[in-house]
């Protein structure tokens, strides 16, 4: 997870390309597993609403300190997901 929260943060326009194609119904992309899905949405929320969120919510989602808070309650939850399988 942690490389994929630095590749979102490196490659900004995969961001708007995987919004583009939800736009497009998916029409580009093959199925994917539901823990793909959430492992996905769970890191990729933090980019693709970066701007809207941080104003709503007054936390600064660019902040490095704040992108490692939320990768590190992204990490414990799927841990403790994975833990209760």
């Amino acid at each position: 997870m942690e490389s994929y929260f630095a590749f979102l943060d490196d490659e900004p326009e995969f961001t708007c390309l995987l919004q583009w194609e939800n736009l497009e119904k998916g029409r580009h992309l093959t199925k994917a597993n539901h823990l793909l899905i959430h492992f996905i949405g769970l890191c990729f929320i933090d980019h693709s609403n970066r701007c809207s969120l941080s104003q709503s919510l007054n936390l600064d989602l660019g902040n490095v300190e704040v992108k490692q808070q939320g990768l590190r309650q992204v990490l414990a939850l799927v841990f403790a997901g994975i833990a209760k399988r």
